[in-house]
């Protein structure tokens, strides 16, 4: 058995980290009127540097749908928005219109933000694949600082991982304090996960 296996049965059922490094109670609900629907690959459920779902647990106007699961394979994706709220798939793709103060300005209603979580191969694959997102008009974030995420390696120098997107268009759509309520758990995440890896936490 592998250690990654064996220590599963050691981890928070909530954070998915080491229980001695838990940091649940940084996990509060942050109430947006943005509706976030985090679109995550099966392929992530059980790993530790996932971000999508802790987005999830960060934002109560939030939801997880899944998609990739073997057993659901022939399943297709149901999404809906709230009524009066306008759809955007937030990814990276050709075409997409910035979402910057201008974007924001010619907004009528509230914003249902639609964010793809796996690998970027993956996420690349989603809208093409499913009926519910290949007709959403997508949105990009603008230029912005480096990641600060550094438990995985992003294809691209500027690419950032599932929640700092998340939390860098809530900051355009909502404000800073919504980016930096998910941004500051993030750091904490991003440190206790390289602890638990480094072996640390046992002394």
């Amino acid at each position: 058995m592998s250690k990654r296996r064996a220590s599963r049965k050691d981890r928070c059922e909530n954070c998915h980290i080491h229980y001695r490094l838990c940091f649940c109670e940084l996990i509060k609900p942050f109430a947006t009127k943005t509706k976030v629907s985090l679109i995550l690959h099966a392929n992530e459920l059980n790993l530790t540097s996932n971000t999508g779902r802790l987005a999830h647990h960060l934002l109560s106007n939030s939801e997880i749908l899944i998609r990739g699961a073997l057993e659901n394979k022939e399943e297709k994706l149901t999404l809906s928005s709230p009524e009066n709220y306008k759809a955007y798939y937030l990814f990276p793709e050709e075409g997409a219109e910035i979402l910057n103060e201008e974007f924001v300005s010619k907004q009528t209603g509230p914003i249902h933000l639609i964010v793809p979580d796996g690998s970027w191969r993956q996420a690349k694959k989603f809208k093409r694949r499913e009926e519910a997102l290949e007709h959403l008009p997508s949105v990009v974030l603008p230029p912005g600082p480096p990641s600060s995420y550094f438990l995985r390696t992003e294809p691209m120098e500027n690419f950032v991982c599932t929640l700092e997107a998340v939390a860098r268009a809530l900051g355009i759509l909502e404000g800073k304090e919504a980016q930096e309520h998910l941004e500051n758990v993030l750091k904490v995440m991003v440190e206790r996960t390289l602890m638990a890896r480094s072996g640390k936490h046992h002394l």
